[in-house]
């Protein structure tokens, strides 16, 4: 490797050092969301996934919230987690990997999604197990339905991992759209949310959501009175 190459890299790395340092804050973020922001960024996820996107959201307090309303909900239809999130994003990395190569892939996300991982996760599990305890702290039945909603939110910020890994700017994301080419201002305003086919079209919370063409998709941006880990009332 040349000097002037050994300077590019330092650089990048550099570079992806800031990026995942913003990004393990805006994980932890308990203010509120930028509305607008984060309910267009779900229309576009909708448009891109070839869904009719929401025609307005909802938002919810808290994830504790937004799975009581997914819970009570009827006619929200099939979750539409694959389409807006988990193809898109397969497709994104499968272009990234064959872009950078295996190894480059893997020191991109080792400096990205890697060096966030364990402390997101350990922040969604904390999230996960308050709203088991507060919604059904002795009724097994009832905690078994809980933790199947909660594995099919979409955890918005507490993506992060997955977020700086795949996002890029400049010419390399030209023409890209959705969530992985999202400038990382509209990843940092996503929280947790619930997506379904209809006729209610999504579902969230403050940290989550629902919508539909005809109705509303719910969305939930934690605030100021939600610590990380709490379910918030």
């Amino acid at each position: 490797m040349t000097i002037t190459q050994e300077s590019g890299a330092a650089a990048v790395a550099g570079s992806l050092s800031q990026e995942t340092a913003r990004w393990r804050a805006w994980a932890a973020e308990t203010g509120p969301a930028d509305r607008a922001t984060a309910e267009e960024g779900v229309r576009l996820a909708y448009r891109d996934a070839g869904l009719p996107e929401p025609e307005r959201v909802v938002w919810a307090g808290s994830p504790r919230e937004g799975v009581t309303l997914v819970r009570r909900g009827t006619d929200f239809g099939a979750s539409v987690r694959e389409a807006v999130r988990n193809a898109p994003w397969a497709a994104e990395r499968g272009r990234m990997h064959e872009e950078l190569g295996a190894e480059g892939w893997s020191r991109r996300w080792s400096a990205t999604g890697g060096a966030l991982w364990d402390t997101t996760q350990a922040l969604v599990d904390r999230i996960r197990a308050g709203v088991l305890d507060e919604l059904a702290p002795g009724d097994s039945a009832a905690r078994t339905e809980i933790r199947l909603v909660l594995l099919d939110a979409l955890l918005g910020q507490q993506d992060a991992p997955w977020l700086a890994a795949l996002h890029t700017e400049g010419p390399r994301s030209k023409g890209r759209r959705g969530c992985a080419a999202a400038p990382a201002g509209g990843g940092r305003s996503r929280r947790w949310r619930w997506c379904a086919s209809g006729p209610w079209r999504c579902t969230g919370t403050r940290r989550g959501g629902s919508a539909t063409g005809r109705g509303p998709r719910w969305s939930s941006p934690t605030d100021s009175r939600c610590a990380p880990g709490a379910a918030c009332r």
